[in-house]
């Protein structure tokens, strides 16, 4: 999520911003993930990035740990990098892409995806996932006073193979001082309403560009 002020994340939301961290930034953002509803258990999703120049950043994310009915698993492992392909007053446009590493039980598949952050708090995203599904993300972020900013947001995707939509809704509050940002949101799905998501996190930047 692209905000005023020093920090700029990638979470909460769904969507990742076209933003990057800048040159000789390191960011961690990590959190506590709730799942209920089918497939219920607990992930620590975690987010590395490294800032190569002000435009350019490496990625390296994972689930870390996961408890699904009383099982503990190591979560699964990508790498990928953000491009900032253009920046206006208006908008500006970036481009990730990576893959999942083939580690145990998952595939190494590959995605890439178009970044916008829209002036006035709008931000999108669509592309593809080695998966075989075009993914798209939409949402919208109000800043108030005392640096706190609620959203709304909607993402989802076309499988190609079977021409089925799914997709979920979720909302949620951030709030930044200085390098530190927190955050809270809960996320429902589309299909049945029969899988929800409470979470909270945070992130901290390393490091400054200015």
């Amino acid at each position: 999520m692209a905000l005023a002020g020093d920090i700029s994340t990638d979470r909460p939301t769904v969507a990742a911003s076209a933003h990057t961290v800048g040159q000789q930034v390191l960011q961690i953002e990590t959190g506590l993930q709730q799942e209920l509803g089918s497939n219920a258990g607990t992930t620590i999703p975690t987010l590395i990035r490294l800032g190569v120049s002000e435009s350019f950043e490496l990625r390296v994310d994972s689930s870390m740990l996961q408890l699904t009915k009383g099982e503990l698993d190591f979560g699964g492992l990508g790498a990928g990098a953000k491009f900032t392909m253009a920046e206006s007053q208006a908008v500006t446009l970036g481009l990730m892409a990576g893959a999942t590493i083939p580690l145990a039980h998952q595939d190494a598949n590959p995605y890439a995806l178009l970044l916008a952050d829209i002036a006035g708090g709008l931000w999108a995203n669509v592309g593809w996932t080695g998966e075989g599904n075009l993914d798209y993300a939409v949402g919208y972020g109000l800043p108030l006073s005392g640096n706190m900013t609620p959203f709304v947001e909607t993402a989802g995707g076309l499988d190609l193979n079977g021409q089925v939509w799914g997709g979920s809704v979720q909302g949620g509050a951030v709030w930044t001082r200085d390098h530190l940002e927190w955050d809270v949101y809960l996320q429902t799905n589309l299909d049945g309403f029969d899988h929800h998501t409470v979470a909270a996190g945070l992130a901290y930047r390393f490091g400054s560009h200015e």
